[in-house]
């Protein structure tokens, strides 16, 4: 299953490029009254051509994991072509703020480094011209000293966030998994089956079968070995489902001994012969921890999605062919007609 996280990496890369086209669109205007239509029209076309590439990295989900370093590196250039503008000067301190949406640092601070460099270039080359004074340095300090602070309350900000979106990541990740397992818990299961029948409603050729498979005599293994050893069994068959099974396909705790698979994209013939080769590979699955002469088997209920069959009564319809292996003498798997 993908991650549900809302504020992703792509999210972020598009609301950091419509900042920078709104930033320019507003920049360009602002400079047509003050420095003319020639000079507005240079600026948004200067942009344009910079924030080009970038746009379509976005749009095709190409170079997402370092499009934030492309546009350090555009950000740190740009105000070089905008001479004595200050319009470009405050470009380049805007970028810093517009950089933090990633929740990282180092890009940051990369930016912060080009524009202490920067303002140490502007001031040396204009200084004179738009400050109206030969004592520059009288500029330069607090120029400089205004970026560090800056750069250094945004390290903090986006350091902050991070931990916080780090933190709500692994809340929802605690929500969705079972902690024993480490596979999904049945409230996912209820989530991700409903997904699959609304898939299954607009498309007459996407098939899907759901197995609830029980672990034989479990109660046998926690009163004999204790439930440390039963613990340590149910981690393993979950693991070993888990391995078998295909990307399509997903593997649920549904509660004590017991396991849902949602098999997808496959014929009910090809998924009985899936679930067949588990149920062999964990009955031949050899645990020290117990006899040898004692395997681990596993009884299993196979039904087949159809439409117009709710979750709940396909949920039912499983767990009928489940009891019916069980009273079959277990280690087998039934399946719907």
């Amino acid at each position: 299953m993908k991650s549900s996280e809302v504020f992703s990496l792509h999210a972020r890369n598009k609301l950091l490029i419509s900042t920078c086209w709104i930033l320019l669109t507003v920049g360009s205007l602002v400079a047509i009254p003050g420095l003319g239509v020639k000079i507005g029209l240079e600026l948004f076309i200067g942009g344009v051509v910079c924030y080009f590439i970038p746009t379509f990295l976005i749009w095709r989900r190409i170079f997402t994991n370092g499009l934030q370093y492309l546009l350090v590196f555009i950000f740190a250039i740009q105000p070089y072509f905008f001479e004595h503008y200050i319009t470009g000067y405050m470009f380049s301190f805007f970028y810093v703020v517009v950089l933090s949406l990633y929740f990282n640092y180092k890009p940051v601070l990369l930016m912060g480094i080009a524009n202490l460099i920067y303002t140490y270039y502007y001031v040396n080359k204009y200084g004179t011209e738009v400050f109206q004074t030969d004592n520059t340095i009288y500029y330069l300090i607090p120029l400089l000293a205004l970026h560090a602070l800056l750069t250094g309350i945004i390290i903090a900000q986006s350091l902050l966030g991070e931990r916080m979106r780090s933190q709500s990541v692994l809340l929802e990740k605690e929500a969705k998994i079972d902690s024993l397992t480490g596979i999904y818990n049945v409230k996912v299961f209820r989530e991700y089956i409903a997904n699959v029948q609304a898939i299954q409603q607009l498309n007459n050729k996407a098939f899907f079968q759901i197995a609830i498979i029980d672990i034989d005599d479990f109660k046998t293994i926690n009163d004999s070995y204790g439930h440390h050893v039963g613990d340590i069994i149910l981690k393993r068959i979950a693991q070993t489902i888990k391995r078998q099974i295909s990307l399509d396909d997903e593997v649920f705790r549904y509660g004590g001994e017991e396991f849902i698979v949602v098999l997808e994209n496959k014929t009910l013939e090809e998924t009985f012969q899936l679930i067949e080769t588990i149920r062999i590979k964990l009955k031949d699955e050899y645990h020290h921890e117990i006899k040898a002469d004692n395997p681990v088997t596993i009884s299993i209920g196979l039904a087949e999605g159809r439409k117009g069959l709710s979750s709940q009564q396909l949920f039912v319809e499983a767990d009928k062919l489940l009891y019916q292996a069980k009273a079959n003498g277990k280690n087998q798997t039934f399946i719907s007609a």
